[in-house]
């Protein structure tokens, strides 16, 4: 390096020599004004290019408390309400017959300036304070045809679907993708797909922990026509697709993208596909990886070794869970064990897929910085390998 560096500078020195002609003795008769034009222009380095590309994207900079629309795609049984974005869809599949079982819309939500990464805290009361309390604004009713053309509408060409898992009521689910967009800065429009997810009375007791998890399960197999029906329209439009899916929710997305891959001509359908604690059964996955490489340009697996959820569902499915790590060739597995480790063994070790480590590596991904570039990544290592790179803490 230094040889090379020294013979740079000798060729350097020596072309400076031939070029520089001896001062003259005489003085010009017009000798030249200084103007703007001859001074020096400065090259910018890469960095700076990349910073003013960057900065010139964010025309929305989520630095203020915001409304914000989230568009909804659900195949939800939907009830009498006034207000549908809070208690207008129910736990239940539509009984509606295919296409008319599926409900569009837009929640339009309120996000506080004021609220910890990954947290919500909701306020049905118009006069709380708006900077701290997420709140449900307005509802506006679609149809097919209106969600398609404004879902594409986009100011930046790109649209983030997020798709919820287990045991996730429909105004949570709302809410959620308003917090996910929001915390990641995301300049496009933001797309819910909603399916019956959540327990009767909105909450779990123990007993019925295993029936409220059949019963999301059998709902989950059920919405992948609807879900094929959804990504089908998707193709239509002409966005670059982030899908960010959480734990169940596989058992939705999964199957949709490969009966597509399998049954279309559609490829590449997915820009980025971000499966954070997949619940999903791990040889099946294994054997669909390849067709879903087909749809999706970029796949990114968040797991850990710490889900207890996922351990439940392994011990109540019979079967290893994707979520729970393993290598997958063509996709970069991310552990996140260091980062949501739950407390002496106590607490899920589930939602990491909210957090403030998380969506910080997320935000890098979706501007196009690769693994091994982002922020607090390190490569795995050891005998038994399973999984490519570390969150650090």
């Amino acid at each position: 390096m230094k040889l090379f560096f020294l013979a740079a500078l000798t060729a350097l020195f020596a072309l400076s020599c031939s070029t520089t002609q001896a001062p003259s003795t005489s003085t010009p008769a017009n000798p030249p004004l200084p103007s703007a034009t001859s001074e020096t222009v400065q090259t910018k380095t890469i960095n700076e290019q990349v910073a003013d590309l960057l900065n010139a994207s964010r025309t929305e900079k989520f630095s203020d408390t915001l409304p914000m629309d989230v568009y909804y795609v659900t195949n939800r049984r939907a009830k009498e309400s006034k207000d549908p974005c809070s208690d207008g869809y129910s736990i239940e599949k539509s009984d509606k017959a295919e296409a008319e079982g599926i409900s569009y819309g837009i929640c339009r939500v309120n996000v506080p300036k004021i609220h910890a990464t990954g947290q919500i805290s909701y306020s049905n009361d118009y006069t709380d304070d708006s900077d701290r309390y997420f709140k449900i604004l307005s509802h506006k009713k679609l149809n097919f045809d209106s969600f398609q053309s404004q879902a594409a509408k986009s100011r930046t060409k790109e649209i983030l679907v997020f798709v919820h898992g287990f045991n996730v009521p429909f105004q949570d689910a709302v809410l959620r993708a308003s917090q996910l967009a929001y915390d990641l800065k995301f300049q496009g429009s933001v797309v819910l797909f909603s399916w019956p997810a959540g327990a009767d009375n909105g909450f779990l007791s123990a007993p019925l922990i295993a029936q409220t998890y059949s019963h999301n399960k059998s709902n989950a197999a059920k919405s992948v026509g609807d879900a094929v029906d959804f990504f089908d329209l998707l193709s239509r439009i002409d966005l670059k697709t982030y899908v960010y899916v959480h734990s169940m929710g596989h058992q939705v997305v999964i199957p949709a993208l490969v009966e597509l891959a399998k049954n279309t001509d559609i490829s590449l359908l997915v820009h980025e596909l971000i499966l954070n604690a997949p619940d999903f059964d791990l040889k099946e996955f294994v054997k669909l990886s390849p067709d879903l490489l087909k749809l999706a340009k970029h796949i990114t697996i968040y797991c850990s070794y710490n889900d207890n959820a996922l351990l439940a569902s392994q011990r109540f499915n019979g079967g290893a869970r994707i979520g729970g790590c393993e290598l997958i060739p063509g996709m970069d597995v991310i552990n996140v064990s260091e980062i949501d480790e739950p407390i002496l063994g106590l607490g899920l070790g589930h939602s990491y897929y909210s957090s403030r480590a998380v969506l910080t590596d997320v935000a890098q991904l979706i501007v196009g910085v690769e693994a091994e570039n982002r922020l607090f990544v390190r490569k795995s290592g050891g005998k038994k390998i399973k999984e490519n790179y570390f969150l650090r803490p």
